[in-house]
């Protein structure tokens, strides 16, 4: 399962950023980016932040293992990078790619490595609160669709951040494993089918069962990459 994403309201920011409607916000551009959850999200105090989402993931976690079997296992998905490395797109493209800025893609690529960071944390809460209340036979798992490649974010010195070839706007040719902006359609910023198939070999070799899920579907760009 994911979970994490609607909470942070990445479709709302997409909007934001990339059509121009409302603000793109100053915290996603910030270096300590501080998101701004859903109001029935937030604590009993309306405080938001990433702690916030921490907690709400490992309650959610510990919850599900708590109803299933006492022998059971949990697979958590992490988020895809978004964007191809933006500080390379000057090389091949002449302009803004899916109505985002190179300043407002590095910003999303640093914001859903946030998420994935703190989903990885909450899996590992979760599953120790679990193995401590009693429900050691349920396992959570975490599962990266991240690459193990990165690079350095240079305003935010140490800080580095995973690079995926298959992001929007990559190269010219790639296998690109989200859809791109255009108005109207439902599927913008989720998953190609290529990106669905990726996601299903990394799961599948995570629970280390042997199952065939055929070739693997071609890229077919259901919405363009550049815009």
């Amino acid at each position: 399962m994911t979970i994490g994403g609607n909470d942070l309201g990445f479709a709302e920011l997409v909007k934001a950023c990339a059509y121009g409607i409302g603000e793109c916000p100053g915290w996603l551009l910030a270096d300590n980016q501080q998101p701004v959850l859903a109001s029935s999200q937030a604590n009993d105090q309306g405080a938001t932040s990433w702690d916030v989402l921490f907690n709400r993931l490992v309650g959610e976690y510990v919850e599900i293992g708590k109803r299933i079997a006492t022998q059971a296992d949990i697979y958590i998905l992490s988020y895809p990078t978004p964007f191809s490395n933006p500080d390379s797109w000057n090389t091949y493209i002449p302009y803004n790619c899916n109505g985002m800025t190179v300043e407002e893609a590095g910003a999303a690529n640093r914001f859903l490595n946030r998420l994935d960071d703190t989903i990885f944390r909450a899996v590992s809460e979760a599953g120790r609160r679990l193995a401590s209340g009693g429900r050691s036979g349920v396992l959570v798992h975490f599962v990266d669709w991240r690459s193990g490649e990165t690079i350095q974010v240079g305003s935010l010195g140490n800080e580095s951040i995973p690079v995926n070839s298959n992001g929007l706007c990559a190269q010219p040719g790639a296998q690109v494993w989200l859809n791109g902006l255009i108005a109207g359609y439902p599927n913008m910023f989720h998953p190609t089918l290529t990106g669905y198939n990726v996601a299903a070999g990394r799961l599948i070799a995570a629970t280390g069962i042997q199952v065939d899920i055929g070739p693997v579907i071609p890229y077919e760009r259901d919405c363009p990459q550049f815009g």
